[in-house]
């Protein structure tokens, strides 16, 4: 599970608590994500039109005003999460803001890049039905190339370097299983052996009582094999 966090106890809290109070999970581990170099927002279903990508580039390369997000920005996001489809009215309804208000914030937010409107596409009816997630270990000195490199391939839908020794985490879109084994060779030749090569990390750490916080561990074993 991929998750979001406004501090750096919540993922404590939510994978002793939150977690460990489900019937059947006996067990946790977690990095946290030290930079996203790419992710579903930019990904590209298929190729689109010179003038389509254009209007794309145009918007992406409009300057950023910058803002300080106070926690009323914070609380409109998160009722935006849940469907941005929402009309200024309705957002106003269930903030308590006032429509001027709430169109001013939202403006404010769009200008500094601090949201980001995307549509989803399903996967599993997109033409990449087969989703992939590997983990892997890259080198400090080569990690900037490394994942410039692996946010650049055609499959990539995320791109993040972590916490820990396994530093490195990608999610891709593939056509077939037979990609799988495709984009493997392909990772094993382009890059240094150890990276989007799993290796058996240490066992999860058992939940503690409901009433401790557990030591959070290393990431589980990768679902994608780069050798």
């Amino acid at each position: 599970m991929r998750r979001v966090f406004r501090s750096q106890a919540q993922p404590a809290r939510y994978g002793g608590f939150r977690l460990g109070g489900l019937d059947g999970i006996a067990a946790t581990r977690t990095q946290l994500a030290t930079a996203l170099h790419t992710e579903g927002s930019r990904w590209r279903l298929d190729r689109p039109a010179e003038e389509s990508r254009g209007v794309l580039r145009a918007d992406r390369d409009r300057p950023a005003e910058g803002a300080v997000l106070g926690r009323t920005d914070l609380d409109l996001i998160l009722l935006l999460s849940q469907d941005c489809r929402q009309s200024v009215a309705r957002l106003a309804e269930r903030s308590g803001l006032s429509p001027t208000t709430v169109r001013r914030r939202l403006d404010r937010l769009d200008g500094a890049r601090a949201i980001s409107y995307r549509c989803e596409a399903a996967r599993s009816v997109s033409g990449w039905p087969v989703s992939a997630t590997p983990w892997g270990t890259a080198p400090a000195a080569d990690t900037a190339r490394i994942t410039a490199q692996l946010s650049g391939m055609r499959e990539t839908r995320l791109c993040a370097t972590l916490s820990g020794p396994y530093n490195l985490m990608v999610t891709l879109w593939l056509r077939s299983l037979g990609d799988v084994g495709n984009c493997s060779a392909g990772c094993a030749a382009r890059f240094p052996p150890r990276v989007l090569r799993p290796e058996a990390p240490a066992p999860p750490r058992p939940l503690a009582a409901p009433n401790r916080i557990p030591v959070l561990r290393a990431p589980p074993a990768g679902r994608f094999v780069g050798r």
